[in-house]
């Protein structure tokens, strides 16, 4: 698929793509688990 030719693309030829995509990944799972916190700890 295209969006999988641009990751590799990403990762392969750009400097520092890898570090890109590394904390892009770990800022997304930072952001569910905050949400997650967040939705947990409203009173039902």
């Amino acid at each position: 698929t295209v969006e999988a030719k641009c990751v590799t693309y990403l990762v392969r030829e750009v400097a520092a793509g890898w570090e890109f995509k590394t904390l892009h990944a770990t800022t997304a799972s930072f952001v569910l688990v905050c949400i997650f916190v967040h939705v947990s700890r409203i009173p039902s």
